[in-house]
């Protein structure tokens, strides 16, 4: 069975001064391929990366960094807490997600309107079990590096990956994830992802 996965990091607004970016990697049923490297994208542009990546007929699976559900109108959604004790264990923090943040999670905000456009189902564990279609998963990255290795699993061990936060980023957290990831799509024979990586 062919898969494509696309992991899009949308920086949360639509703002063209700080893009979010996007990346795609496919799989054949034998093998990884057609790695498309990590592009700054505003929310119009990620519509259009997916569009051209998924194909009638094949599994895409969207891994989106972005609150997608948020009926909440103040304070956390319950499954931020979960994630949030977690991620404060690791030595990191959460941003809560709710309707008040203007420009984020309101009526009008962008994100509601490429939700619509994109026409993906939001449903984990029919992704899980569908063999064609275009779903859609909110993904806490924080949480999934701690399971690639465990150098970044333990008290206050999660690594300070972002160079945004010129207060906390260290560079050798950055290094390490990156080496991190490279020995894990390595294991996969993600021979695609090496070449962009070397």
């Amino acid at each position: 069975m062919s898969v494509n996965f696309i992991g899009f990091d949308s920086a949360w607004t639509d703002n063209p001064i700080m893009p979010g970016a996007i990346c795609s990697l496919s799989y054949d049923g034998k093998c990884f391929n057609k790695f498309n490297v990590p592009t700054l994208v505003c929310l119009s542009q990620a519509l259009e990366f997916i569009r051209k990546i998924h194909v009638s007929g094949q599994l895409t699976l969207i891994a989106i960094d972005q609150p997608t559900i948020v009926p909440n109108l103040s304070g956390m959604r319950p499954g931020e807490r979960v994630a949030a004790s977690a991620i404060s264990w690791l030595g990191g923090g959460i941003q809560p997600a709710n309707r008040s943040k203007i420009g984020m999670f309101d009526d009008g905000a962008p994100l509601w309107e490429f939700l619509r456009d994109l026409e993906a189902t939001e449903d984990p564990e029919r992704a899980r079990l569908a063999d064609s279609g275009l779903y859609i998963i909110e993904v806490f990255p924080a949480l999934a590096l701690p399971t690639f290795h465990e150098d970044f699993c333990g008290r206050l061990r999660g690594p300070r990956y972002n160079p945004a936060r010129r207060k906390t980023f260290r560079h050798a957290d950055w290094v390490r994830a990156n080496e991190v990831l490279a020995t894990e799509a390595q294991s996969f024979d993600c021979r695609a992802f090496d070449i962009w990586w070397a």
